[in-house]
């Protein structure tokens, strides 16, 4: 054990022997400035996470403030046609995943397989999502 181990163990098992904090603890660097200097040290993914949230308040801005009653492209999706564009969709998405999932190599952990699966696991259940809303929604 170091002496910055056994001064944290004297401190948590006997405190009436050493009552202030330790010194190895005074010394160490504050790290509750970081946050702060983020632009400056990460600019590219600061000025991601900002593109991406400036876009989500503006589309949930635009969906609480837009008035009642569907939009046009709601209308076009839902309407008799909305099945037959989700049904193509779905179709369109098993071929171009199937086939992506089969030219990439399956073994290793750095194997983008699994990745592609995810992507593939989620743009799949809202494709049918779509598709059963189409559907019932006729």
């Amino acid at each position: 054990m170091g002496r910055r181990a056994w001064d944290i163990a004297r401190a948590i098992v006997a405190p009436g022997l050493r009552a202030s904090i330790p010194a190895s603890f005074a010394s160490r660097p504050r790290a509750d400035v970081q946050l702060f200097t983020l632009a400056f040290t990460h600019p590219v993914e600061f000025g991601a996470s900002v593109v991406v949230v400036s876009a989500m308040i503006y589309i949930i801005a635009r969906a609480a403030l837009s008035a009642d009653g569907r939009a046009s492209w709601t209308r076009r999706i839902t309407g008799p046609n909305g099945k037959w564009l989700f049904g193509l969709l779905f179709v369109a998405w098993a071929v171009i995943f199937g086939v992506g999932l089969q030219l990439v190599p399956h073994e290793g952990a750095n194997s983008p397989y699994g990745g592609i699966g995810l992507v593939a696991m989620f743009t799949g259940f809202f494709v049918m999502m779509g598709f059963i809303w189409s559907v019932i929604g006729e």
